[in-house]
């Protein structure tokens, strides 16, 4: 009887990490491990720092740079905010996604939507939440299972990671050709209101100006809504912020051109050579 007991124990133990081995191992269907952090309720986050569940998932639409927020995804930043201000070491991380049909899309100061959209998440976080813009760093991914005729989004455009407070890849931008649309502006008027992405955008220009000689061609659209005069008013008042208030030592001109079909959302070109 006492062998057998014996036996049987043997038998449980090595049925045990059998079944682990098969499960987890093999088939990789054991769940992922989760630290819960409970003093930010509903905020779990995985060993590897991603935030796995509690998002709300932004609904952001086909060639879209930005999202209309629920009151879930407010409520998620504001848990992504009380976490960051908990823990002074750590940064967030956010990847933003676009399909093989959105790869030619226009991004305004980005090079793909994948950055547009995590930037608009990051801005939504410094506006609303009070995150300082250098603890969050934006990254971008092509979605390739994604149908490249599909007629929507991403499934999950953006995706969260919390990080040690190290080195982060610095934003990148296509200085040649950069756009911006009409909320840069007061209503239809030439007052010149920047926003959180036009204000990175001088940042990084005015280095880049310091590094080489520059020449910027700053051109605000004509439409049936803003004639040649009152597009001609919002370049120099560009030209003004950039000199003025940013302290660009750069060539800077202004123009007007006509609106196309490429460009009928956006008000405002920057060129750099």
């Amino acid at each position: 009887m006492f062998k057998f007991l014996v036996g049987f124990a043997v038998f449980l133990v090595w049925a045990t990490w059998a079944r682990h081995v098969y499960v987890c191992e093999i088939r990789h269907l054991c769940s992922q491990e989760v630290i819960f952090d409970p003093a930010v309720s509903g905020l779990r986050i995985g060993p590897t720092g991603e935030v796995i569940s509690g998002r709300g998932q932004m609904a952001f639409t086909l060639a879209n740079g930005s999202a209309d927020l629920t009151p879930a995804n407010r409520d998620f930043m504001r848990r992504l905010g009380r976490y960051l201000q908990s823990d002074d070491k750590l940064r967030l991380r956010i990847v933003g996604r676009y399909t093989q049909a959105e790869k030619a899309v226009p991004a305004g100061m980005y090079e793909n939507l994948g950055l547009a959209r995590a930037a608009f998440v990051r801005d939504s976080l410094v506006r609303w939440q009070q995150v300082r813009p250098g603890r969050v760093w934006i990254e971008a991914q092509i979605a390739e299972d994604s149908d490249p005729e599909a007629a929507t989004a991403p499934d999950e455009p953006v995706s969260f990671w919390f990080a040690p407070n190290t080195a982060q890849p610095p934003p990148r931008y296509e200085f040649a050709h950069m756009t911006f649309s009409e909320v840069h502006f007061k209503g239809r008027q030439a007052i010149f209101t920047p926003r959180l992405p036009f204000i990175i955008y001088a940042d990084s220009l005015k280095a880049f100006a310091r590094q080489q000689p520059t020449t910027v061609t700053v051109t605000a659209y004509t439409s049936d809504r803003i004639p040649p005069r009152q597009a001609q008013a919002r370049a120099e008042a560009v030209r003004k912020y950039l000199l003025r208030t940013k302290d660009i030592a750069a060539e800077i001109a202004t123009n007007t051109r006509p609106a196309d079909a490429r460009n009928r959302t956006n008000s405002l070109l920057i060129e750099v050579k």
